[in-house]
């Protein structure tokens, strides 16, 4: 196997017993060269295949037995690739902004969308026209506009489009 296969898909089982894989090549044979490699070096009962997901689930002790054949492996199960954010690191958080997301019950750092989903949300309890007060629709507002401004000078509004 001259290029490895590359690895798509690591995921621990609950309570960390084992690890689902799966993984890609463009060159069929060097795909089943991988299969063979499992099927040879991990036993029976410390591997299985989920067909729907196309993914091995493999006891945790098993998997150093595939690390020649699969290296990217090796760095997943030691740490080696640095934690991936849920979403882009943002600009730390100024007190009147933090104030403001928390008036919109949004946590600090949250994507544009959420923001804009959330007081939507609360402006549909805190409108006058249904039932609420002016005052409280007037505080929501505020809250939105030291928000937006915020992501708007940050840059992080353009997920929102």
């Amino acid at each position: 196997m001259n290029t490895p296969a590359r690895l798509v898909r690591y995921e621990e089982t609950v309570g960390g017993y084992g690890a689902w894989i799966a993984w890609r090549h463009s060159d069929r044979a060097v795909f089943m060269a991988v299969v063979a490699a499992i099927r040879q070096r991990i036993p029976s009962d410390g591997r299985v295949y989920a067909p729907t997901s196309k993914a091995w689930c493999i006891d945790k002790d098993e998997l150093p037995k595939l690390y020649d054949v699969l290296p990217e492996l090796r760095e997943r199960l030691h740490g080696a690739q640095p934690a991936r954010p849920l979403w882009h690191e943002r600009p730390a958080v100024p007190p009147a902004v933090a104030a403001a997301l928390n008036e919109l019950y949004v946590v600090p750092g949250a994507p544009w969308l959420i923001v804009q989903a959330c007081f939507r949300a609360l402006s549909k309890r805190a409108h006058p026209d249904r039932g609420g007060t002016t005052s409280a629709q007037r505080a929501l507002n505020a809250a939105y506009a030291t928000a937006g401004d915020w992501y708007e000078k940050t840059g992080a509004k353009g997920d929102a489009a």
